[in-house]
């Protein structure tokens, strides 16, 4: 199956934060630096995982849901 260069990145920021501790908000250049993504393409995509619920946002990232709940 192929993914979208979006849905990889979406995918790969969701696994990072899963690996952070639990309920720590992470900055969205944080999570960029880390998967060498420009920040304003991963700030869109993280933007639209927020909008549909996956992440919360405020001033940082975090899951919605702990990682237990969501695999």
């Amino acid at each position: 199956m192929l993914l979208s260069k979006t849905s990889e990145y979406a995918l790969q920021a969701l696994i990072y934060l899963a690996a952070q501790p639990e309920g720590e908000p992470v900055l969205s250049r944080d999570i960029s630096d880390y998967l060498r993504v420009p920040a304003q393409y991963l700030a869109k995509i993280l933007q639209d995982l927020a909008k549909r619920g996956v992440l919360d946002s405020f001033k940082g990232k975090r899951l919605s849901n702990p990682p237990s709940k969501i695999f």
